[in-house]
């Protein structure tokens, strides 16, 4: 029955992407719409894949992701995609930010054990005169529900923007299950590219069902822009870019800015360059991840979102079914034999 209801959720958010232009990052046209439609892939994809570079039959389809790999982890999505429940099974395992606690009705319900609730200005009285927050909801994604709050002495920020404090704890009095993070110190280098977000490496890893060991087929790399604030989502206005996994070097670059793709090499608001730096201590985290993962391999598939630290990285949450959008506009996923061989042993492809 859960697997049945996963499929028709798959399905619906199918539809709804294909259906709504408007919810889509790029002008189509009815007739790439309708070629890409009848393939399994949204709208968006006629423009960030290269059909013409490579064999369709090469993508994992989005209809395939879904309807098909959503239940690769079943029994587990629910722990892994909910941002608090993941954070507090991880806590012990792996350096994660700081989590106060969260916004439950509009009150602040601390996690130190006290189970005392707060009006949100009470919360920032309690914080004292310097503080920074990521507020993110428990379980959104794609750069929605996250909110940053600040203040510095009698000045507060949302999103970097100056707001009275009886209007921040308005706004923030009309939330619901949004956990409340500290902001994470990133490394030199990603600073350097953009210092407003907290720009993000995700490493994709698997469990190879013939070895039973996690391998990384991909990671990439996102900048937030002055577009995005307060998140580094590429909808948004972000930049993202491939990473070479056996050598830690972003290698490609993609932007989508007013609904066009464009593929660059540097930062667009800081001019920094991007294509070609080296990660600083990539493989030692990729390590690290895979070691994780390998303890818990009951869970076959997880994308991790990390922030890049002079001393190591942070996790900031999980995913157990990715958007491909993050890999497949350089170049097809099913090309590595492994992730082909992954997906057709779950019954997600049969090529």
């Amino acid at each position: 029955m859960k697997g049945m209801l996963l499929t028709c959720a798959g399905v619906s958010r199918y539809m709804k992407k294909w259906l709504n232009p408007k919810h889509g990052k790029f002008n189509v046209s009815l007739k790439d719409r309708l070629s890409v439609f009848f393939h399994g892939f949204i709208p968006d994809n006629a423009v960030f894949y290269n059909f013409k570079k490579y064999n369709r039959k090469d993508f994992l389809t989005d209809v395939e992701m879904y309807t098909k790999a959503i239940k690769i982890n079943k029994g587990y999505t629910e722990l892994i995609n909910n941002k608090l429940v993941f954070t507090d099974f991880m806590k012990n395992t792996v350096r994660m930010a700081p989590t106060i606690g969260y916004f439950s009705k509009g009150k602040v319900v601390y996690l130190d054990g006290s189970n005392v609730c707060a009006t949100p200005c009470e919360f920032f009285d309690k914080m004292g005169n310097q503080w920074s927050y990521m507020i993110k909801k428990f379980d959104a994604g794609s750069g929605e529900g996250i909110y940053k709050i600040s203040r510095n002495e009698n000045e507060f920020f949302l999103n970097e923007k100056a707001i009275s404090k009886e209007e921040l704890g308005a706004k923030m009095g009309r939330l619901n299950n949004y956990m409340i993070s500290e902001v994470v110190e990133q490394a030199e280098y990603a600073k350097k590219i953009f210092s407003k977000t907290a720009n993000t490496v995700k490493f994709y890893t698997l469990i190879d069902p013939d070895t039973e060991e996690a391998f990384m087929p991909a990671a990439c790399h996102r900048f937030g822009s002055e577009r995005s604030l307060p998140v580094d989502n590429v909808g948004k206005g972000a930049c993202l870019a491939k990473i070479d996994v056996d050598t830690g070097v972003m290698t490609s670059v993609y932007l989508v800015r007013d609904r066009k793709l464009s593929w660059i090499t540097n930062h667009p608001d800081t001019g920094a360059q991007i294509e070609g730096v080296c990660i600083p201590n990539f493989q030692e985290a990729k390590k690290q991840m895979l070691e994780i993962h390998n303890s818990m391999k009951y869970i076959k598939y997880i994308a991790w979102d990390v922030v890049m630290q002079d001393d190591g990285f942070v996790l900031l949450e999980g995913n157990a079914n990715t958007d491909m959008a993050g890999i497949q506009p350089f170049e097809p996923f099913l090309l590595n034999p492994r992730v082909r061989r992954f997906y057709q042993y779950h019954g997600v492809i049969n090529r």
